[in-house]
């Protein structure tokens, strides 16, 4: 749904939309197009959620298994013999 479509469709008044048949359907028709997208959006956005909020887990565990900072810190300044 273009722009312009998607501002007509919400914001029209309803002394313009006139009583032509065709119009309503067509309005009733974009009023269904913007809801279902709406649910799609709504959906991803919860999915993206539940995985950010999957990895933040993730990483906490990772880093709950790690050296003190100080000591990873100490290592990086020891150079490697190889």
């Amino acid at each position: 749904m273009s722009h312009d479509e998607f501002f007509n469709t919400y914001f029209q008044r309803p002394e313009r939309a006139g009583g032509a048949g065709g119009r309503d359907a067509s309005r009733a028709r974009g009023v269904s197009v913007a809801r279902a997208a709406h649910e799609q959006l709504t959906i991803a956005q919860e999915r993206i959620r539940e995985r950010r909020n999957g990895l933040g887990h993730e990483v906490d565990g990772l880093e709950t298994g790690l050296p003190p900072q100080s000591e990873l810190e100490k290592e990086r300044k020891v150079p490697r013999r190889g």
